[in-house]
Formats: structure tokens, C-alpha cells, sequence
């Protein structure tokens, strides 16, 4: 019996890389690959006072992008003196302080038309509807899985603010880590003790580009630098 061999001519494609959007953060756009990507959802944890919150309004400024920054630790006024601090007081940037109701968030991003929204923090936002107070790992699941379906169907990015406590210890919930794109850590490097305005990035989960990449940046009271080279 003579087998009969069938070649094959077709080429398969290679995966297209996604558009990034730069956040004109070096440290920022080396872990994540490039930059923002539209339907992306992101989160940032690490310990209260690290610079999270101003590490997203830079980005977002920079960027220049239409964005929805919802803040549910702070006022309006809080926010806009801080931006005002910082010099990043833009007119693409609406900031909504003492929201948590994601339903409502979501509402005024859609309607705003948004690159990007930021969720700050995952702590204080909650589904009305979803059993759980907020900050309990049911309501940061409801939470999460509303907004990553919100984000791909309006082709937005979606970045959430959490907390790590001071200890290492997370207080976003695991269970929430595979729902989300992207997932970077911020914390104190090792490298330097002295230099306590020195921060790192790592980007541990990232379908959009690298895992395991990490980079450094400076949070001085002008806000985010890149890091100084030391003098030899």
C-alpha cells in the first residue's frame, strides 16, 4: 500500500504585537513591555506611601490621555491641590475624590469617553449589588471581573491601585491575580538603604509583553525622576 505524503504551503503568521501607548516613564515602560494597551487591565500594589497614586497621575498626564482618576481615599480638592503639587494638573484628567461606587465610576468613564480609568484604591471600591463589604475578597473579585469586561468592551485601560501592607504581606486578595493582564509590584530595592527616595518596579504577571522584568525610579517632592547615575 503506497502512502500518499500531503505538503503544506501555508505559513502561519506570527502574533501581532499589541499598539502600545507610552507613559513617557522609562521605568514604567520597561515593565510593562512598551507602554499602556487598550482593554488592559492593570494592578499595582504595594505598601501606603510608596507613590502609587502619583506614579499613575504622572502617567497618565504624561501620556496625555483622557482619563478617569477615581479616588476613594481622597477628596476632589485632595487630589487637585496634590496634582497642582506635582504640576500635573491637566484638562484630559477628570478626578472624582470619595468614589467607590464602581457602577457609577464606570458610568461617567463611558460617558467621558476615557483612555484610561484608575480605580484608587481596589479597597474602597464595591459592586452594590454583590454581597461583601468593601475591601472583602468577594467584592474585589465582583469588582475586578465588572471592570476587566468593562475595559475590553470600550477599549480602555483599567488600572487598580492596592495595598500591600508595610510587613510584605498582600491585602489584595490572590484571587483576583489571575483576572488582570498585568501585575506589578512597587517596593523599597534592597540596593541602596540610603537612598530612601528610590523605588522598584516588578512586573510578575504581563500577557501584554515580559514577566520578571524589573526597573527603578526616584520619588522625590517634584514628583517621578529617573533615577541618578552615581559618580565614579
Amino acid at each position: 500500500m503506497t502512502k500518499t505524503v500531503i505538503e503544506t504551503t501555508k505559513k502561519f503568521s506570527k502574533p501581532k504585537l499589541p499598539k502600545y501607548i507610552p507613559t513617557r516613564i522609562a521605568a514604567l515602560d520597561d515593565v510593562l513591555g512598551g507602554g499602556l494597551v487598550k482593554g488592559q487591565t492593570i494592578l499595582l500594589t504595594g505598601p501606603p506611601g510608596y507613590g502609587k497614586t502619583t506614579l499613575v497621575l504622572t502617567a497618565v498626564v504624561r501620556a496625555s490621555l483622557k482619563a478617569l482618576f477615581a479616588s476613594g481615599e481622597q477628596s476632589d480638592k485632595d487630589m487637585g491641590d496634590m496634582a497642582k503639587r506635582l504640576k500635573l494638573s491637566s484638562t484630559r484628567v477628570k478626578i472624582v475624590g470619595m468614589a467607590g461606587d464602581i457602577y457609577k465610576i464606570s458610568e461617567v468613564a463611558e460617558k467621558e469617553k476615557v483612555d484610561v480609568l484608575v480605580v484608587d484604591s481596589l479597597q474602597t471600591a464595591f459592586c452594590d449589588d454583590k454581597r461583601g463589604e468593601e475591601g472583602s475578597p468577594s467584592q474585589k473579585k465582583a469588582v475586578v471581573n465588572y471592570l476587566t469586561a468593562w475595559a475590553k468592551r470600550n477599549k480602555a485601560c483599567v488600572i487598580f491601585i492596592g495595598h500591600v501592607r508595610r510587613d510584605g504581606s498582600p491585602a489584595v486578595a490572590a484571587t483576583i491575580a489571575h483576572l488582570i493582564d498585568t501585575l506589578i509590584e512597587l517596593y523599597k530595592p534592597d540596593t541602596d538603604e540610603n537612598d530612601l527616595s528610590l523605588r522598584e518596579m516588578y512586573v510578575g504577571k504581563n500577557r501584554y509583553g515580559e514577566s520578571d522584568v524589573k526597573a527603578m525610579f526616584q520619588l522625590t517632592t517634584k514628583g517621578i525622576e529617573a533615577v541618578k547615575k552615581k559618580k565614579n
